[in-house]
């Protein structure tokens, strides 16, 4: 029987290809959100690849005053990409992924028309949390209390479709591989992060 060492490191190979797709928080980074009339949790179902009920899907500006590459949505879900980052992910032929119209209610009456949600089509198993390290989180502040945590985030990899953007079932993460963090990387595209999945840290509560 292999030991729990020997197991532990198969995984970290298995998932050392995967990475939590997300924005920067950039300083002036433009974020937005859907209209009073418009529910977050439809705008969360239209970013998993819904078809969307209403077009284009309406956003509005909540903060920043720079229009960068990837676009928070305060709903969790949708990104919303710029044309730049739209032909990057088209070149690359990347897979699970769809673009919807959009329309961004820029403060001051600019309507922006060109931006685009990433709807996520690609699916994997759901996240299991037994798999990932008990570790200890530092506190965030120098006069807090240390906590437990988990380190890594597992999904169903068995049940994971193949597609290079993906998310877990019953999750809002949204997962890519390593083809599609080159692709933006070597690009430059701004307002853009991300985290290994081996490396991701969450409370254990």
């Amino acid at each position: 029987m292999a030991s729990c060492t020997a197991v532990a490191s198969r995984r970290r190979s298995e998932y050392a290809g995967f990475h939590i797709f997300t924005h920067a928080s950039r300083q002036g980074a433009i974020e937005v959100q859907v209209p009073g009339d418009v529910r977050d949790r439809d705008a969360r179902r239209f970013g998993l690849g819904a078809e969307p009920e209403l077009q284009p899907w309406p956003f509005v500006q909540a903060s920043g005053t720079k229009l960068l590459d990837v676009v928070f949505s305060r709903s969790l879900l949708p990104f919303l990409l710029s044309p730049r980052a739209q032909a990057i992910l088209v070149d690359a032929e990347v897979r699970g992924v769809a673009f919807r119209e959009v329309q961004i209610a820029l403060r001051g009456g600019r309507q922006v028309d060109d931006y685009a949600a990433l709807a996520v089509l690609g699916r994997a198993g759901a996240i299991d949390r037994s798999l990932s390290e008990p570790v200890t989180i530092d506190a965030p502040i120098a006069a807090g209390t240390a906590m437990k945590g988990l380190r890594g985030l597992y999904f169903g990899l068995d049940q994971w479709d193949g597609s290079d953007v993906f998310s877990p079932e019953g999750a809002f993460t949204v997962i890519v591989t390593d083809r599609v963090r080159h692709a933006i990387t070597a690009a430059k595209l701004t307002n853009v992060r991300f985290l290994s999945v081996l490396e991701f840290e969450q409370l254990a509560v």
